[in-house]
């Protein structure tokens, strides 16, 4: 899943080769509109749907924390 989850934000934002899981994507552009742009591509491609009290920029900050929430909807 993680794989899936890099590869749709690395058609987002431009990320390194080799990038940790933890590591605030912030860094790499990730800004409030990309990360919408992001959780609808992963809402599409996993068939689920986000609370919208979740939809902060803290919560999907990190690789880690994306997947983690989208494992929860699963």
């Amino acid at each position: 899943m993680s794989e899936e989850i890099l590869h749709l934000l690395s058609n987002i934002v431009e990320l390194p080769q080799v990038m940790k899981a933890d590591i605030d994507l912030r860094t790499y552009g990730l800004d409030s509109l990309k990360t919408m742009r992001l959780l609808v591509e992963i809402e599409n491609v996993f068939n689920i749907e986000f609370d919208d009290d979740d939809l902060n920029m803290e919560e999907f900050s990190t690789l880690e924390r994306i997947v983690k929430k989208t494992l929860k909807l699963l």
